[in-house]
């Protein structure tokens, strides 16, 4: 997707893509200093807006040696490290989760979508939303996640993000199992993942997560 603003009438679904280079990093007992954009505000570079904002992101560049030391995952929350994205607030930023070193800058690649179900125009269907708050880490059983919506065929392609994060060691969604979406219709193989930098253990309290399916 190329940087830019996109709406449901011109190109089948309302979403726009955006970058940002920061030297910010949140970590255990930090969480909350990501850089904030809002999407309301006066002086944003948004056009539109979201009253139900799904995002995805990723990191971008990479300054820092690609080593276990320097590890760090795309974060997103609204006013509290505990919220998902909302119509008027928005952190986009890196996690280093329990790594505590120093990071250097890296550029930071997301796209906001309006949640819903939408036709593109070469006729792929999309389902795009925020689960509720019961997705755990990978000492719990697999969370399959029943989508609200049908969509026309099994689907056979999906994204996942954490949207807000509860648990204070920091972590990410990941689709689990050989084929996460091969169950019954309408459902993702999803859960909750951390590093081991300072333990072994891979518990996580329950999230919600935004999903991007087609």
């Amino acid at each position: 997707m190329e940087e830019g603003t996109y709406t449901e009438a011109e190109h089948g679904i309302t979403a726009q893509a955006s970058s940002l280079t920061t030297n910010t990093m949140v970590k255990k007992g930090t969480y909350g200093n990501a850089n904030t954009v809002n999407l309301a505000g006066a002086g944003s570079s948004y056009s539109g807006t979201y009253s139900s904002p799904i995002v995805f992101g990723q990191i971008a560049s990479a300054s820092d040696p690609l080593d276990a030391d320097h590890f760090q995952v795309f974060y997103t929350a609204g006013s509290r490290r505990t919220n998902p994205p909302s119509s008027t607030r928005l952190r986009v930023g890196r996690s280093s989760c329990e790594a505590s070193r120093s990071f250097s800058s890296e550029t930071v690649h997301y796209i906001i979508l309006e949640a819903g179900t939408y036709t593109l125009p070469d006729g792929s269907v999309i389902d795009t939303g925020l689960s509720s708050d019961n997705v755990k880490g990978s000492n719990s059983a697999t969370y399959q996640y029943n989508m609200p919506v049908s969509l026309p065929t099994q689907p056979t392609f999906a994204l996942v993000s954490l949207a807000g994060l509860d648990g204070a060691d920091g972590g990410w969604a990941t689709l689990t199992g050989s084929d996460p979406l091969s169950g019954s219709a309408g459902t993702i193989a999803v859960r909750i993942d951390e590093d081991q930098l300072l333990d072994t253990e891979r518990a996580h309290t329950a999230e919600q997560i935004s999903y991007f399916v087609m």
